[in-house]
């Protein structure tokens, strides 16, 4: 037996002991114990070393086959662990699906592409894709409503078409080869399916199947993985009473609104301003009061009516988010001063609409007070409309409460 022979073998049995080799695998070398048995049992309890190796090399084949096999199990567990690395080390969920979609060409010879799609409530959204050639794009054709891959995802069950031609998935389609479609589950639930396509006719082993099933396993993984983080992070985002984005969630949406009008600015000139936004505080008069004669579980019941109100009064494109205690901020994309006093009207008249059954006085109504602000007219940085605003509001709480104050010039404009 050959040093390198005794190093395959050595890495085989510690594998084996590990738990990380197959079935397959354990088979193997139990039959290739099996076969070496009679030789053993043929050498002299005390023959020299010579005639040892001499009846050892008489399998010399069957060891080298034994190698090479291990040699192959070995590189795959490799290129297994560096996708479970990437599984924890990245929070990017399309990045993880690519590697797994590598990983699988790499394990499985003669894929062509390979896609792994999305499931949730029914539907199949894209996940990933990835090309022989390297190339990294969306599907080439719509997913087919009663095709393979729905079909898998709602028969949350392997199928292997090892000839599309002949298929009767395939057929009112034009396409050739062969296909495997995988539901990627966590439990019983599918969250997603991998495809591996080849471009020829050809069965799918149970060796491909088993790597390939492996893969989806990381992949199904990784999906459940990116639903949670986005989970923690939606709910992060929320103000756990109302139900509405939060003061976090608010910054966010007005940098991305500073940045998508600079952005138009530098495309268009000062068509730019055409694509201004504006931002409105509101604070309900009074509420105190509310909360010291009814408790604060009273408190909390008008403020969840008055976000509800506030709702209602808004378009789809606004942003509507809790911005502390009981203040409430609204983000009005593309509007302009007039706009912006038509929808803080249009919120006072929808809380004034609002009824509260309180404990001693039935339907009581509620006003709000609004301080709007615009940008960049009011202020160029998110901290300057936000203090702007808030100037408004403190006016009119002090001199119009009940009403809607537009911000002055910004103390220290810049340039100054």
């Amino acid at each position: 037996m050959t040093e390198h022979e005794l190093t395959g073998l050595n890495k085989a049995l510690t594998n084996l002991a590990a738990g990380q080799m197959s079935e397959d695998d354990r088979s193997l070398i139990a039959q290739t114990l099996q076969d070496l048995l009679p030789i053993i049992e043929e050498i002299p309890h005390e023959g020299d070393v010579s005639e040892v190796l001499a009846k050892l090399r008489q399998n010399q084949v069957e060891l080298q086959r034994l190698a090479q096999v291990l040699e192959r199990r070995i590189a795959e567990q490799d290129i297994i662990r560096q996708v479970s690395l990437n599984l924890t080390s990245s929070l990017d969920l399309k990045q993880v699906l690519r590697s797994v979609l590598a990983a699988s060409m790499q394990l499985v010879g003669s894929i062509d592409d390979g896609h792994i799609f999305l499931y949730d409530s029914g539907r199949l959204t894209f996940g990933a894709a990835l090309f022989s050639s390297g190339q990294e794009r969306q599907p080439y054709t719509a997913i087919r409503p009663h095709g393979l891959t729905y079909t898998v995802a709602r028969l949350a069950k392997v199928i292997a078409v090892p000839d599309m031609t002949a298929h009767p998935l395939f057929k009112d389609t034009e396409w050739e080869g062969s296909i495997l479609g995988i539901p990627l589950k966590i439990g019983l639930r599918v969250v997603g399916v991998m495809t591996a396509y080849r471009p020829l006719p050809q069965d799918f082993s149970d060796d491909d199947l088993r790597l390939l099933q492996l893969m989806a396993d990381h992949a199904a993984i990784a999906i459940e993985n990116a639903r949670l983080h986005n989970l923690v992070d939606q709910q992060a985002r929320l103000d756990p009473l109302t139900g509405l984005h939060n003061r976090r969630s608010l910054d966010d949406l007005l940098e991305n609104e500073v940045h998508r009008y600079q952005q138009t600015l530098a495309v268009k000139g000062n068509l730019g301003a055409q694509r201004s936004f504006s931002l409105l505080l509101l604070d309900l008069d009074n509420f105190q009061a509310i909360n010291d004669r009814y408790g604060r579980q009273a408190g909390d019941y008008v403020l969840k009516e008055v976000s509800y109100a506030i709702s209602q009064a808004l378009r789809k494109t606004d942003f509507l988010a809790r911005y502390g205690g009981d203040e409430m901020a609204v983000v009005l994309s593309d509007t302009d001063r007039e706009m912006s006093l038509n929808i803080a009207a249009r919120i006072q008249e929808y809380v004034s609409m609002s009824r509260f059954n309180l404990p001693d006085i039935s339907q009581k109504a509620m006003t709000v007070s609004i301080g709007v602000a615009l940008y960049p007219e009011h202020g160029s940085s998110v901290s300057e409309l936000i203090e702007a605003a808030g100037r408004a509001l403190d006016h009119v709480k002090i001199h119009d409460m009940g009403g809607v104050a537009f911000a002055d010039a910004p103390l220290n404009p810049a340039g100054d």
